[in-house]
């Protein structure tokens, strides 16, 4: 019992070993691909065990938060600084299926809902300024589809949230659809926000009601990335 006890351990090791081995020389590639904060990434993958790698810049310290939805059976998640150490996020909140961190390879397993067939949820993780990177790997594949949005501090964050217009000008009684720059997928993690719900008050899908005569300032925000459009409401 003893001696298949140590075999397993010494198995669990030679995994760890080969998985962070390979995640090393993926992510020496020059064709990882450059994350932006606040956007939506699509992955489809096509076999077990495949990797996906991407890049991230921070610009300060912060937290970068990997928000993801996926149809994936398992997917193994690994965020890792130019010294290829692997960093254990700070926070997890799963909201469909289960995540949870493995010491023997340091790295989060997303398991879906079996029900469901689909797992929900963010990882949070403390960065300094620098370059980190992002493994993906599919370990039960599932219906192979995932995405997730990344948001981090970046010095592309004024341009990841684009109101359509600047400034509106509203007759009290009406209403609009504000909408972004972003995709539609996207568009659903944008926090509205208005500074005089009095003078205009907008929904959690970017309406605006207009209430009475004045100036009110609505402020869209998605990760640490947000825009401002003043709305000057008439009688």
């Amino acid at each position: 019992m003893k001696a298949k006890k140590i075999l397993g351990i010494l198995l669990s090791l030679a995994m760890a070993v080969t998985a962070f081995a390979a995640f090393a020389v993926n992510a020496s590639a020059a064709d990882i691909k450059k994350l932006s904060s606040g956007k939506t990434y699509s992955v489809s993958f096509q076999k077990n065990r495949e990797q996906i790698n991407y890049k991230v810049v921070t610009n300060k310290s912060g937290k970068l938060k990997l928000t993801f939805s996926s149809q994936v059976g398992n997917v193994i998640v690994r965020v890792t600084d130019t010294s290829n150490k692997n960093i254990k996020p700070t926070d997890a909140k799963d909201t469909l299926g289960s995540s949870s961190w493995s010491g023997w390879s340091d790295c989060c397993y997303l398991e879906w809902n079996k029900t469901e067939r689909k797992y929900k949820g963010t990882l949070t993780y403390e960065v300094s300024k620098g370059t980190y990177y992002v493994n993906l790997e599919s370990y039960t594949l599932g219906d192979n589809k995932l995405s997730f949005i990344p948001t981090f501090p970046s010095n592309d964050s004024g341009s990841d949230v684009k109101i359509n217009n600047l400034t509106l000008t509203m007759k009290a009684g009406s209403t609009l659809q504000l909408g972004t720059a972003l995709s539609a997928s996207t568009d659903d993690n944008v926090a509205w926000k208005s500074s005089k719900t009095s003078v205009a008050k907008v929904s959690a899908t970017g309406l605006v009601t207009a209430k009475a005569a004045g100036t009110a300032t609505i402020t869209a925000t998605i990760g640490d990335s947000s825009q401002k459009i003043d709305i000057i409401v008439k009688k």
